[in-house]
């Protein structure tokens, strides 16, 4: 009775020892992972009809309904250990933040994951997009979970390092 007993211990301490360790690879994995290419179609917008381009409000959802015509420039790191750098965005297709060294942007943010997030220029538009990281990228305090389309302004939350586009 008492060495089968003993033996149920033993595997069970087996199988939480492997558990763990598959979690550990996990996250390792996910932590670590190459995002996967994404395609972006540069979206239709009608040219505007004569006169200056015209200052549109916020939507309820804090996003604009039309961008302004000059192509966004940088990154401003607003709020966070590295406030105040900025990344020049003119120069750039592509911009990956995270605590990795191969990052644009490293950020020394226990809430960052290696990488994070990254911004993508199709023609004059920037994008944003979340690469699985376990605790998300915001963009105007929204999670989210899908490309977006940036505008001057918006707010880009990753961990606890708040960046601005201007």
């Amino acid at each position: 009775m008492q060495s089968t007993v003993l033996f149920l211990v033993k595997l069970a301490i087996l199988i939480l020892l492997w558990l763990f360790i598959a979690l550990t690879l996990r996250a390792l994995k996910r932590d670590s992972a190459t995002p996967s290419a994404t395609v972006l179609a540069a979206p239709a917008v009608a040219a505007p009809q004569g006169g200056p381009d015209p200052t549109v409000a916020p939507n309820a959802d804090g996003r604009r309904n039309q961008r302004n015509k000059a192509p966004l420039s940088e990154l401003v790191v607003t709020n966070g250990p590295q406030r105040g750098q900025t990344i020049d965005l003119t120069s750039q297709s592509e911009v990956f933040v995270g605590r990795a060294s191969s990052c644009t942007l490293v950020l020394s943010n226990d809430y960052a994951s290696s990488r994070h997030a990254r911004f993508i220029r199709n023609g004059n538009d920037w994008f944003v997009e979340d690469l699985e990281s376990r605790n998300g990228t915001y963009l105007n305090e929204q999670r989210i979970d899908q490309l977006e389309t940036l505008t001057r302004g918006d707010a880009i939350r990753v961990g606890r390092t708040t960046l601005h586009v201007q």
